[in-house]
């Protein structure tokens, strides 16, 4: 990489992208839902913006993928799960809220996790997690976070709560191969890969 940075006083996307153009990505894809989340939409679609600029590919955020995701299935009222703190979930929500969706529910875990302990949960805790976001008004259900195993219990969730499950790595793949012209179907991932695309 040309140069290395720290924190956010070198922005790291500005050393990456002499790189990116040189293989020419068509869609670069940043993974950290709640860093997005906690600094909300207007931030979200400016870094994006500033990624695609710098880069010269398409860029997809976790947070502005969950947005596209429910916007594409027409998805206004959700339940929403994360393994991140309360305080954090307050700041998902409004962003959702900012968004144009009514999170009529949540669940989240009781421990402070790290990134670590975020990974660590095993599909049957995420499974749980999700199930405990569940409402009757909810039309989706929404697992935040690109640490989380949530790939593993996207088909066990759906078909318990019988409503789509929108995970933040599955919407970022959804809108990247959207981006990339990809267009046939995903099956085994939710509902929302299952559809096509373009």
């Amino acid at each position: 990489m040309p140069t290395r940075c720290t924190g956010w006083a070198r922005p790291i996307w500005m050393s990456r992208c002499a790189c990116c153009r040189a293989c020419a990505p068509d869609v670069i894809l940043y993974g950290c839902t709640s860093a997005m989340l906690t600094h909300g939409p207007v931030f979200d679609r400016g870094l994006a913006e500033r990624i695609k600029a710098d880069s010269g590919a398409e860029t997809v955020t976790a947070a502005g993928a969950l947005v596209h995701a429910l916007q594409t299935l027409g998805v206004t009222r959700i339940g929403f799960a994360s393994p991140y703190v309360p305080a954090i979930n307050d700041m998902a929500v409004a962003f959702l809220a900012a968004s144009g969706f009514d999170t009529v529910a949540r669940s989240e875990v009781g421990d402070e996790l790290d990134n670590y302990g975020q990974g660590a949960l095993d599909p049957q805790a995420v499974l749980e997690l999700g199930l405990a976001a569940d409402h009757p008004e909810a039309e989706a259900i929404v697992l935040s976070c690109t640490d989380m195993r949530s790939v593993e219990s996207i088909a066990r969730l759906e078909q318990a709560v019988g409503k789509p499950v929108i995970t933040s790595n599955q919407a970022m793949v959804f809108q990247a191969m959207q981006l990339a012209g990809i267009g046939e179907a995903l099956p085994g991932y939710g509902q929302l890969l299952e559809r096509e695309r373009l």
